[in-house]
């Protein structure tokens, strides 16, 4: 749970507007949507924190007055919503906003943050080109030798690792 609710403050009242771009979202959803986009909230937009009825909850519930932020910063002319969802996929506005919505770049924080940190941690150990190069191939080395890398293959070839070494011990 504590994990989840990490990862919540993706779902808040201005991104869920993406997905009145997304085609697995169903007309009748995106119907319920366009009426909550008049919904007056007088918070800022927040961030979803987690509850236990969240589950409960459906995409309308995430979208307010606040959600036209983001055809506003994205520059995505607003006329499409007063149309029936059924009739977005023939109106130019919102052909527009899909090419936009689809165009974006997707960033992946959490390689973003390895980068970073392999960064930092060989600028402590060495400042030789060499010795960083060659911590980099140990690294890729790794990554290769544990590509199913969690906590219960670590465990096992950590146990397989120790029973190896306390048998050539005792030789």
């Amino acid at each position: 749970m504590k994990s989840f609710s990490g990862h919540l403050w993706y779902l808040n009242e201005i991104l869920v507007g993406f997905t009145f771009f997304d085609s697995a979202v169903s007309l009748e959803v995106k119907s319920v949507m366009v009426k909550a986009l008049d919904k007056n909230t007088t918070d800022h937009p927040q961030c979803t924190a987690f509850n236990p009825t969240i589950s409960l909850k459906q995409l309308s519930d995430f979208v307010s007055q606040h959600t036209k932020q983001l055809f506003t910063a994205l520059n995505i002319p607003q006329q499409f919503p007063m149309n029936s969802p059924d009739t977005w996929s023939n109106d130019n506005d919102y052909i527009v906003g899909q090419r936009k919505v689809r165009s974006l770049k997707v960033v992946n924080d959490a390689a973003e943050r390895g980068v970073a940190l392999i960064q930092a941690f060989s600028g402590v150990l060495t400042n030789q080109e060499e010795q960083k190069q060659f911590l980099l191939q140990v690294v890729k080395k790794h990554c290769c030798d544990f590509q199913n890398c969690n906590k219960s293959t670590l465990t096992t070839v950590t146990a397989a690792a120790v029973e190896a070494t306390s048998t050539s011990s005792d030789n």
